[in-house]
């Protein structure tokens, strides 16, 4: 997509601007850009409305991840795109369905997922400047106190709550 293109590119998204999302599937081994990479949006440009036509910017969390795919999409920067911004483009896929599998589907999305709040499991490998952690179970689930306390960076951004000393398990 050319910056002319871009610009005829009207819509643009404001409630995903700023929202918390993670990468839906391996994109781009080489790159970082793969399953579970977090990611910020800041800026959503579609084209060809209600079918995924544009790019989403996103700015990937670790700041190595995204430096190739940034580099080979240097045509797509205008002024108002940061070049620290990494351009997520949508991804098609086809596969067969039915009972004989003879009806074929093409599917066309952005490989982002909202990724605000997760549960503890799927947090696992995560690290976070600040966390909301809820507790709030009727079952003793083993090391889920430890997965949930040590996604954060410092204590200062840690926020429990639920938290029953009686569900340890050692």
């Amino acid at each position: 997509m050319t910056p002319r293109e871009q610009s005829s590119c009207a819509l643009t998204l404001a409630k995903a601007v700023k929202e918390r999302t993670e990468i839906a599937l391996n994109v781009r081994f080489d790159d970082g850009i793969t399953n579970r990479a977090s990611n910020v949006v800041k800026k959503v440009l579609l084209c060809k409305p209600p079918h995924p036509h544009g790019i989403i910017w996103v700015q990937l969390d670790h700041q190595s991840f995204g430096i190739k795919t940034r580099r080979e999409n240097v045509h797509l920067y205008t002024p108002d795109i940061n070049r620290e911004w990494t351009s997520i483009k949508p991804i098609t896929a086809q596969f067969n369905v039915g009972r004989n599998k003879t009806v074929s589907v093409v599917r066309k999305q952005f490989p982002l997922r909202p990724a605000a709040g997760k549960t503890i499991h799927r947090s696992q490998g995560d690290t976070e400047a600040q966390i909301f952690v809820d507790f709030e179970t009727s079952r003793a689930i083993l090391h889920i106190h430890y997965v949930g306390l040590s996604r954060v960076t410092s204590i200062e951004g840690l926020n429990i709550r639920n938290l029953n000393e009686k569900k340890y398990i050692c």
